[in-house]
């Protein structure tokens, strides 16, 4: 069990942090444990089904694909394979 403070990061927060919209966010995020940060499976279809559809989906889906990569608190295979 864990006893330290968890962030379950909701798709808005995603967006935000990954396009570097809103600073606050990414150096909230920044601050946390990234440890007891998570993303939901849904958060990550969203994601996946929003970089595949938008305009720019190359450049998008790379940026998801990365996150993915580099956070293994992230489940992306259930997330890409959902999106679809």
């Amino acid at each position: 069990m864990v006893n330290a403070p968890t962030h379950l990061i909701d798709t808005n927060i995603m967006i935000s942090w990954l396009t570097a919209r809103y600073p606050q966010v990414q150096q909230h995020i920044a601050q946390l444990d990234s440890r007891y940060i998570f993303v939901s499976a849904i958060t990550v279809a969203e994601l996946y089904f929003g970089a595949h559809n938008s305009a720019r989906p190359l450049e998008n889906w790379t940026r998801e694909t990365h996150y993915g990569k580099s956070n293994p608190s992230v489940i992306y295979d259930v997330g890409r394979h959902n999106s679809r």
